[in-house]
């Protein structure tokens, strides 16, 4: 069974068509993920259609390929949302040399924004375990971390 699945990939990579949908949904992400994820999101959706796809529910393959490409682009791209980082200073604003200058700078700020600063950029916390660690909810961490990186940039300006 696997070994027949393997060969109908092998011939869905060189299809014409599948090719057309693959990318015209990748066209769509090419913004917001690098080449390399953009080929990895064909090829998991391209693997993924042909294991799932089952031609009793009435749906085309095309049409059922179309859907996997797109779910797995947008999977990507939320993933890849959860890796970056908020950058604490910009390009255009004073640049912090060291370590030490940037934990005085922090330690300057009122001690609500500071504690969120520490727990997320040196304990590597996230947003859902500071929420926990400080008892309120998930959304006011968000916030008070948001605010503590603008009270931060507008000291470095």
């Amino acid at each position: 069974m696997e070994e027949c699945k393997n060969l109908e990939y092998e011939k869905a990579l060189e299809n014409e068509d599948y090719a057309k949908i693959l990318n015209s949904v990748c066209k769509k992400y090419r913004f917001r993920m690098d080449k390399e994820d953009l080929h990895r999101c064909k090829l998991i959706a391209l693997w993924d259609a042909i294991k799932k796809f089952n031609p009793d529910k009435g749906v085309k393959f095309t049409s059922f390929l179309y859907n996997c490409i797109t779910w797995e682009c947008r999977r990507q791209v939320t993933q890849n949302n959860k890796r970056k980082t908020v950058p604490l200073v910009t390009e255009k604003q004073q640049q912090i040399s060291s370590h030490y200058e940037l934990t005085d700078l922090i330690n300057s700020l009122p001690k609500e924004y500071s504690k969120v600063l520490i727990q997320k950029f040196f304990d590597g916390y996230t947003i859902t375990e500071i929420a926990k660690q400080n008892n309120y909810s998930r959304e006011t961490a968000r916030i008070r971390v948001n605010n503590a990186i603008d009270k931060l940039r507008r000291k470095c300006e």
